[in-house]
């Protein structure tokens, strides 16, 4: 029935007696909803210097189990970073809408981003689906360099002078 809620829990136990429980909370939806997911684990890994791709993957609801017609077979996506980290709406960009892009050195390394995405009918609004994936910001090591290679020539009474400039930490 349309707009009944629904309420589910899982309990846990194992032989010692410990047990832990979770609760889902749902509605049932008066329209069918497009099928949504974000290609991937739920909890995906980078690194700062690596940048981000994430796809959606969506597929049109089955309408045999109501009367509405669709015009067009048209969805509509939007990208949404919701982990509070400061990340700014400019720094997804999404010129193929199906796709959220994000460029090097934008996320902060040892930080978890949780990103959403929602899907819709262009026709009907109602009709839509949401998925979230988390992604986790890896620290990398530092990077050292020494100019010259892995042998430097130097005159025996000569100083020798090293030249670590290109050193640097990608994080």
């Amino acid at each position: 029935e349309a707009g009944a809620e629904y309420t589910f829990e899982l309990v846990a136990a194992n032989y010692l007696g410990a047990s832990a429980a979770a609760t889902l909370a749902t509605k049932k939806l008066a329209m069918p909803a497009p099928s949504l997911a974000i290609q991937g684990a739920a909890a995906q890994a980078t690194t700062r210097s690596r940048g981000l791709t994430l796809n959606a993957d969506s597929a049109m609801p089955a309408l045999n189990c109501t009367r509405s017609n669709l015009s067009t077979t048209v969805m509509a996506y939007s990208w949404a970073e919701e982990s509070g980290h400061g990340l700014l709406a400019s720094d997804i960009a999404t010129a193929n809408p199906r796709k959220a892009t994000l460029r090097p050195d934008v996320l902060e390394a040892t930080r978890t981003y949780v990103f959403r995405v929602v899907a819709w009918m262009v026709t009907d609004p109602s009709m839509n689906n949401t998925a979230v994936v988390s992604v986790y910001v890896r620290e990398q090591p530092l990077m050292a360099r020494i100019a010259g290679g892995a042998t430097v020539p130097t005159e025996r009474l000569a100083p020798l002078v090293l030249d670590g400039a290109a050193t640097y930490d990608p994080d």
